[in-house]
């Protein structure tokens, strides 16, 4: 009988081992992305225009960006919940 410890990995490769996409990794929920996106979109144009002396349109986008992240937290918790249902 041969040794085969010469011949075995200590550490597993996975270079080619299959990846999922962001889709399968976000489990098929676009709402999460899409909201964080927007989030931070709404943000930096907050934050610019409150810069840029423009206070009315930075109050109205950081009202937007409150609505945005509650959508988002709403989706990740729908998500979680979707997933893994407590009995």
């Amino acid at each position: 009988m041969e040794n085969n410890l010469a011949n075995a990995k200590l550490v597993p490769d996975f270079r080619d081992a299959p990846r999922p996409s962001l889709f399968q990794r976000l489990g098929g929920n676009l709402l999460v992305p899409i909201g964080i996106t927007m989030t931070v979109g709404c943000y930096a144009v907050g934050l610019s225009s409150m810069v840029n002396n423009r206070p009315m349109l930075g109050q109205k986008m950081m009202y937007v960006r409150v609505a945005f992240q509650g959508i988002s937290v709403a989706a990740m918790f729908y998500d979680q919940r979707r997933v893994s249902p407590t009995n």
